[in-house]
């Protein structure tokens, strides 16, 4: 695998509860498996649907608690196993 210096935890947004403030927390860093890479996020947000996952708990979220929120974010690659393709 070709990698940088990875550190050992990474900051999530998480939603425990439906209609409860989130929080932040300190989650492992995972080795990317086959086919995967690991970005190193710079910036992510939060978007109108993650206020609903939120407030509502649309699409079931609340069967999958705790859940990691924020769909959008910019990075840049640090960890790969092979890579055949990129779309």
């Amino acid at each position: 695998m070709s990698q940088l210096s990875l550190p050992s935890t990474q900051l999530a947004v998480i939603l425990k509860q439906i209609g409860q403030p989130l929080e932040s927390i300190q989650l492992p860093v995972l080795e990317p498996g086959e086919d995967e890479v690991l970005v190193r996020v710079h910036a992510a947000g939060l978007i109108p649907i993650d206020w609903e996952f939120r407030d509502h708990g649309i699409l079931g979220i609340g069967e999958r608690l705790p859940a990691v929120l924020g769909f959008e974010g910019v990075g840049t690659i640090q960890a790969c196993q092979q890579i055949n393709e990129i779309k």
